[in-house]
């Protein structure tokens, strides 16, 4: 009885380490995660762990292998994703090979310079007119007296209306020099348009390519894990008709987790690239 509690204890214990684990893997990343980390957060000390576990890759290793004989049951999960949803099921969405180059006028940074780009050329039109002749015409109307008595009478009435013309005569070097000016900054906002799209561009197209190669490693990664498979079986059989050694087994089996690990983290970053893209466009994009 004490014998049969002490190994649930420590299936119970084994299961939190990989839960744990689990959710700092997700968090903060393989490379950012430690074993202290992960004994803080299941509540013991780090020696314990390594009675379980030889290292932080060993525990990846069982992650893996619970992800990919579990199947929709998997325990490893990126989110956020959908309820029920795991790194088997998890895909990204599907990308032509071609985008329109439209979708790139909703980021944020090209539609800033294409503000500052029409706020550049109204200044400039706004400085042009002042080279022609302005007409203001100019009206005044009231009543005066000489007392307060006085203003009820109509002989105090007066107004006045005629028109104003203005001629840039003695200002036209100023005007020039102020359009002159304007230009300069047009031309500058136009460069910095021009860069910001060049910019966009780049970042778009580096998105697309990252995308469409992950999903190429990912399927090169998938053969070779069905390869890996298959040699297990191989290595099993002859094992079992005694035409080799176990340590061959072990091999393939090694062989074959190592294959599946690489496949599942090629299978996660295809999201990763597709958010990378997704940013890259400021949104999403045409089925």
């Amino acid at each position: 009885m004490l014998t049969a509690r002490r190994q649930a204890y420590r299936e119970s214990l084994r299961e939190e380490i990989l839960d744990a684990a689990r959710q700092l893997f997700v968090k903060n990343g393989y490379e950012e995660t430690s074993m202290r980390g992960i004994a803080a957060k299941v509540g013991c000390s780090p020696g314990i762990l390594y009675h379980y576990f030889q290292d932080k890759g060993d525990i990846m290793a069982h992650l893996v292998r619970e992800t990919f004989h579990q199947g929709d049951e998997a325990v490893v999960k990126s989110p956020p994703v959908a309820p029920g949803a795991t790194v088997t099921t998890l895909s990204a969405p599907a990308v032509k090979a071609e985008l329109p180059s439209e979708l790139l006028k909703r980021r944020p940074d090209v539609r800033e310079a294409d503000a500052k780009l029409a706020a550049a050329l109204a200044r400039l039109k706004q400085s042009k007119t002042d080279l022609y002749p302005k007409i203001n015409l100019n009206g005044l109307v009231g009543r005066q007296g000489t007392s307060v008595s006085s203003l009820a009478f109509g002989g105090g009435n007066f107004f006045s209306l005629g028109p104003q013309l203005q001629l840039p005569i003695f200002s036209g070097g100023r005007i020039k020099a102020n359009i002159a000016a304007q230009q300069a900054r047009v031309e500058q906002q136009r460069i910095a348009y021009r860069n910001e799209l060049l910019v966009a561009f780049e970042e778009a197209a580096n998105a697309l390519t990252n995308l469409q190669r992950q999903r190429e490693r990912e399927g090169k990664l998938a053969a070779a894990a069905q390869s890996a498979r298959t040699s297990l079986d191989l290595s099993q059989d002859l094992q079992q008709a005694g035409l080799n050694d176990f340590l061959a087994v072990l091999d393939s089996q090694r062989s074959l987790l190592d294959a599946e690990f690489q496949q599942l983290l090629a299978r996660t970053q295809v999201p990763v690239e597709s958010v990378a893209l997704y940013k890259a466009l400021a949104g999403g994009w045409p089925q």
